[in-house]
C-alpha cells in the first residue's frame, strides 16, 4: 500500500505538476472568426503573442485573441465587463500599484457594467487599461473580464425596458426592443 502511495506522489509531483505549471506558462494567439475561437498559435512571452496579434489583419468578424491561464487578456474588438467585482481601484499608470503608489479614483462596479477596454500590462498583478464615463486609467485584470464583442450579451436591468436602435443616437432607427430583465445579444447585422 505504501509503495502504491509513493508511486502516486511521485507521478504527480514529477509527470503531472511539471505538465500543468508549463501548460499556464503559454500565451495563445487565437482567432474569432465564424462565431468560433481557432488556435493559431502559442507563445512563451506575451511580448510574442502581442507582436503577432498586432500582425494579423484583425477584421470587425475575424479577430485576434490572447488567451493566458484560460482568461482573455488582449483582444481586439472587445470591451471590459466590470459588472459584480465591488470596488475597483483605477491608476494613473500601470506600474503604480507595484511601487505601492495609491490608486486615484475608483470606481464602484454598480455605476456601470463595461468599459472600454484599452490596453493590458503583463506584471506580477497583471493590469488592464479602460475607460468608463470619463475615467481612464489601470486597474487589476482580476476585476475586469475581457469580452470579445462578437459575444455580447446585454442583461436589460431597467423597469421599462429599452429600445435597440441602429446606432448609438436616440433619434436613430429603432431596430428592436428589450424588455425587462430579459437577454439581448448583438449582431453585426441585424435585418
Amino acid at each position: 500500500m505504501n509503495k502504491l502511495k509513493y508511486l502516486l506522489i511521485f507521478v504527480f509531483i514529477f509527470v503531472l505538476l511539471p505538465n500543468k505549471v508549463l501548460a499556464d506558462d503559454k500565451y495563445y494567439l487565437k482567432s474569432f472568426k465564424d462565431n468560433k475561437m481557432n488556435d493559431i498559435s502559442s507563445y512563451n512571452t506575451y511580448n510574442e503573442a502581442l507582436q503577432n496579434m498586432n500582425k494579423y489583419d484583425s477584421k470587425e468578424d475575424d479577430f485576434a485573441i490572447i488567451y493566458h491561464n484560460d482568461k482573455i487578456i488582449n483582444c481586439q474588438y472587445s470591451y471590459a465587463d466590470i459588472g459584480g467585482h465591488g470596488i475597483i481601484y483605477i491608476y494613473r499608470n500601470a506600474t503604480d500599484k507595484e511601487k505601492g503608489v495609491k490608486y486615484y479614483t475608483y470606481l464602484e462596479s454598480n455605476w456601470g457594467s463595461d468599459a472600454a477596454f484599452i490596453d493590458y500590462y503583463e506584471a506580477k498583478t497583471p493590469m488592464v487599461k479602460i475607460a468608463i464615463s470619463g475615467v481612464v486609467g489601470w486597474t487589476e485584470l482580476s476585476n475586469v473580464s475581457i469580452v470579445p464583442l462578437k459575444s455580447s450579451n446585454v442583461r436589460i436591468t431597467t423597469t421599462k425596458g429599452v429600445n435597440i436602435r441602429k446606432e448609438t443616437s436616440a433619434s436613430s432607427e429603432k431596430i428592436g426592443f428589450a424588455s425587462y430583465n430579459n437577454m439581448y445579444t448583438y449582431y453585426d447585422i441585424k435585418d
